[in-house]
């Protein structure tokens, strides 16, 4: 068998030597793929070998890997594995799926590719699946990914199909979730390809093992019932630039000099951004199992990459950012005193933004409704220098703004761990919400600390599966 490599940046295989610069795929591998799929993503036809940019190119490389992946490590057991693929993957796609095509040869939605609609089947259209550009053009269109893009589609044409997804960190999402992984639908396709690559797959580069861990991490949320065990924490930092870890119960320094001192936002579970006090510093984007050990991600996004191009004093004049989750569908970024809303429809395709001014002060904080323990997902609210609170009701077409008594006066940032909330006051003292108000944790009543992150999760299983992997 031919010695296959990953490049560490580009992950292309090359066929013939490990970091050769011949890019051009195997002649006789692309022969017997071209015998057995009838491959047409974009249009060039049998003339993609030494095109690495060409989408044909890409899907036919990661057949090729299927061909000549040896699974002869470790067996990951179920959850994570449902016993699907068996072991010729490429079998597998074989017999559910020969063509693979574009969008643009969709026989009956040719605009179907909209939004963030990457790929997809029909019923009746067997034995074919549709690619759409975003499949090759997304921060995480590698060889893995379109390979597990893949098997998911094929998996389609066994019956099994997505539902809306009504709890975890997919809540709000339409046709993005299976209901349980033991139903062994597309997404327990999804999770079973990168853990088997995380831990079984012997002749693949350790990067992409690492890399595919976190995909199968990363796809085990599309499941309404969660087969993995959550641990709410939070971050916080001091005067000093140290960091800390808070799971509510605990307080635990982080290694010095692991994070950035600056404001951190979680783009998604697990997976912070710093923005830094000093402006004239970049952005960092990290990943972390635990929420005690992080290690730097590529950064990524309009909003870190926008970020990190902006001069130091635009910089200066950013104050607080909400991410878009599933569940508020919006996003909010406050630019000295401008605030700018953007709103997603339920299928996530398209948004509006609305440019929000007020007759606050200095904002120091975004509250969200679940920081206020409101009842309704379409308001947030702004904190101002002033101790004045303001609630912004908003749709896709309209937002109202309207200042409300403040019921947490001193209070300048809250985070929920689960049930439970928690804050700081303008002293940087800790706070744990108790008997309709927040009171000073007497534990770390003594402790001062300058800045509190919104809250995240991570998974008890995670740590057991990476040590598999390694």
């Amino acid at each position: 068998m031919k010695a296959w490599a990953l490049g560490l940046l580009s992950f292309l295989l090359s066929l013939s030597a490990f970091g050769g610069e011949n890019l051009c795929l195997d002649s006789k591998e692309l022969q017997e793929i071209g015998s057995r799929f009838s491959i047409n993503v974009d249009g060039t036809a049998s003339n993609y070998a030494c095109d690495p940019k060409s989408y044909n190119y890409k899907i036919a490389e990661a057949l090729i890997f299927a061909k000549n992946l040896e699974l002869k490590g470790k067996k990951i057991s179920a959850p994570w594995s449902q016993k699907i693929l068996g072991d010729s993957w490429l079998d597998y796609v074989e017999s559910r799926s020969r063509k693979i095509l574009s969008g643009a040869q969709d026989p009956i939605s040719p605009d179907f590719c909209r939004g963030d609609v990457s790929a997809y089947v029909y019923r009746v259209v067997p034995d074919t699946m549709f690619f759409c550009s975003q499949s090759f053009n997304n921060s995480e269109s590698n060889l893995s990914f379109l390979l597990s893009a893949i098997l998911h589609e094929a998996r389609h044409h066994d019956g099994h199909a997505h539902m809306n997804c009504t709890a975890g960190s997919q809540k709000g999402r339409a046709n993005a979730c299976d209901e349980k992984i033991q139903d062994q639908g597309s997404y327990a396709v999804s999770v079973e390809t990168h853990a088997r690559l995380a831990v079984e797959a012997t002749n693949i580069h350790p990067t992409m093992k690492k890399l595919s861990l976190w995909s199968a991490l990363k796809w085990a949320e599309h499941f309404n019932q969660p087969f993995r065990k959550t641990k709410a924490y939070t971050l916080l930092s001091d005067a000093s630039g140290k960091h800390y870890y808070f799971d509510g119960r605990n307080l635990t320094p982080l290694q010095e000099g692991l994070l950035p001192e600056g404001q951190i936002h979680f783009r998604t579970s697990a997976r912070p951004v710093i923005f830094p006090f000093d402006s004239n510093q970049p952005a960092e984007y990290f990943q972390t199992a635990d929420g005690q050990n992080f290690s730097k991600l590529e950064v990524e996004g309009s909003v870190m990459q926008g970020y990190n191009r902006s001069h130091p004093d635009e910089r200066a004049r950013h104050k607080d950012f909400i991410y878009f989750e599933n569940t508020k569908r919006y996003d909010v970024i406050v630019s000295d005193k401008t605030i700018e809303l953007s709103v997603y429809p339920e299928e996530r395709r398209g948004s509006k933004t609305h440019l929000v001014t007020g007759p606050w002060s200095d904002i120091v904080r975004l509250f969200t409704s679940q920081d206020i323990q409101a009842s309704r997902t379409d308001e947030f609210y702004v904190l101002d220098s002033n101790d004045a609170l303001f609630k912004i009701e908003f749709s896709m077409q309209d937002f109202n703004v309207n200042q409300i008594v403040n019921p947490f006066p001193n209070i300048v940032a809250i985070t929920n761990l689960d049930s439970e909330r928690f804050a700081l006051d303008k002293q940087g003292r800790l706070h744990q919400f108790s008997g309709g108000g927040f009171k000073i944790l007497e534990k770390y009543k003594n402790l001062r600390f300058k800045y509190l992150a919104r809250s995240s999760f991570y998974y008890l299983e995670d740590v057991e599966v990476q040590k598999l992997s390694r």
